[in-house]
């Protein structure tokens, strides 16, 4: 039971921060672009500010094909609230991979329309030409799409709306940047940091532990909380097979008085471990699966995400397992192992 115990706590752990991170790639990525560019340091560009100008310097650098500013802020929609993004419609075709599924997507800089994402629509009730309360002021939707990200809770509309309703003038949060050649993506990414060095850019796709402090956080916290929980089931099951063995003492000594020797006492010792440990393991997996499924992180008050169950972590997870049971065994192994049968007789 503490060896279930321990692995459901890994599997969720490394399953949330999994959750967090492969949506926040996917989320920045559904924007469209191959280079990314904000505030250095900012965890994530809903909580950065750049220049918009850094745009044109961007725009400048050889090999670059587009660079356009993107305004992200956390608004209320309807009731709930919800991502919005502010994208310049011109750089839609060539930038936003997600045509829409049903109507279209914005196509001028008038304020008053939007698109939406298909699970925000979907929770909202939401059809093309409905109209619905963004920020407390009626806009049309042209248009529903679909990433298969968070970004399907949120909406979309022009950049130059989003800056006056969330009070950016002549800034972004981010930059978003194509280049000719993929194969200069990196080239283009040193001359973005020399150019600007309150900014910081990178590859849409990277690791967000990589690019994001709060990431990397998440991560030593998960780690730090594997590790205490992995040395209090070790402490935990070592001190029951000692308790189990003692327990056993007599049994083990008439293995030793009929013939059996130190080497067969481990290797018995060690299999009844693994056995164990192996049960233990299949528990805490099937737990952890079972339990996950029903557990989500909320997006909206309305809406949440399932948990991201990434087969990885469960491979992982049973490796911790047999190798704890096997760790556990070894020095309780080697106590009984030494223990004369004479002694026991007399005393036990």
């Amino acid at each position: 039971m503490g060896l279930a115990a321990l692995i459901l706590t890994y599997v969720s752990v490394q399953s949330l921060v999994a959750t967090l991170e492969i949506n926040l790639v996917q989320s920045v990525s559904s924007l469209g672009g191959e280079i990314d560019v904000w505030s250095r340091g900012a965890s994530y560009p809903l909580v950065s500010k750049i220049p918009e100008s850094y745009g044109n310097i961007v725009k400048n650098i050889p090999g670059v094909e587009l660079a356009t500013p993107v305004d992200l802020a956390l608004l209320t929609v309807a009731s709930d609230q919800a991502l919005v993004a502010g994208i310049s419609p011109a750089a839609i075709p060539k930038l936003f991979g997600h045509p829409a599924v049903k109507g279209a997507m914005i196509t001028t800089n008038q304020s008053g329309i939007l698109a939406i994402g298909n699970a925000l629509a979907l929770t909202l009730g939401t059809e093309p030409g409905d109209t619905i309360q963004l920020n407390g002021q009626a806009y049309q939707v042209s248009g529903i799409y679909s990433t298969n990200t968070w970004m399907d809770y949120s909406v979309i509309i022009p950049h130059i709306v989003a800056q006056q309703m969330i009070g950016m003038v002549n800034g972004t949060s981010m930059i978003v940047a194509t280049t000719h050649d993929p194969r200069n993506i990196d080239s283009v990414i040193s001359q973005i940091r020399t150019l600007l060095p309150t900014a910081d850019a990178f590859r849409s796709g990277e690791v967000p532990t990589q690019i994001s402090p709060l990431f990397g956080s998440l991560e030593t916290i998960a780690t730090d909380i594997t590790i205490m929980v992995t040395l209090g089931a070790v402490l935990g099951i070592m001190n029951s097979n000692l308790n189990n063995l003692r327990e056993r003492m007599r049994t083990f000594a008439i293995y030793k008085a009929t013939g059996a020797s130190c080497g067969q006492i481990i290797r018995l010792v060690l299999y009844e471990s693994l056995s164990l440990g192996a049960l233990g393991t299949l528990l805490g997996l099937g737990l952890s699966y079972t339990i996950l499924q029903f557990v989500s992180i909320p997006i909206l008050q309305t809406t949440s995400v399932k948990i991201f169950l990434v087969p990885s972590t469960f491979i992982y997870a049973t490796i911790l397992g047999i190798l704890i049971s096997l760790g556990t065994a070894i020095y309780p192994a080697l106590r009984i192992a030494r223990v004369r049968p004479q002694e026991v007789f007399r005393f036990g």
